[in-house]
């Protein structure tokens, strides 16, 4: 019983102010924010359906970009702009980019299979 009270009335509001403050500073940085929510599953507290995070998403979009060979140093910046709604089908947009200190890099865009949605964007470098 002991455990469900500190639950609701001690970590649930520290859950909740830790939340409200990535909405507050992504409001603050001019990030669009659709939703303030906290905690799984999506259909309760978050977007009506299941998301791929963004995260997930630039690391599968490094795995086809990074050259086969190892490299001695990479760099990776991304902009991280919609939601990828699952089920989905996505497309992988690149373009050769040999500017900067690195000799080989890549301009890339995620987007949705039509091409008309941007989901993300970014840089790759390397060495």
């Amino acid at each position: 019983m002991h455990t469900a009270f500190y639950f609701l009335f001690v970590i649930g509001p520290l859950i909740l102010i830790h939340e409200l403050g990535h909405f507050l500073v992504a409001k603050w940085r001019g990030v669009r924010v659709e939703r303030f929510s906290i905690g799984y599953p999506p259909r309760l507290f978050g977007f009506r359906r299941a998301i791929a995070h963004g995260l997930w998403t630039q690391a599968r979009a490094l795995a086809a970009l990074l050259p086969r060979e190892p490299v001695a140093q990479a760099q990776v910046t991304v902009e991280f702009k919609t939601p990828l709604f699952l089920p989905a089908r996505a497309s992988l947009w690149t373009s050769r980019d040999a500017s900067g200190p690195y000799s080989r890099g890549a301009l890339f865009e995620v987007r949705n299979d039509k091409g008309e949605r941007l989901h993300l964007r970014g840089r790759l470098s390397c060495q």
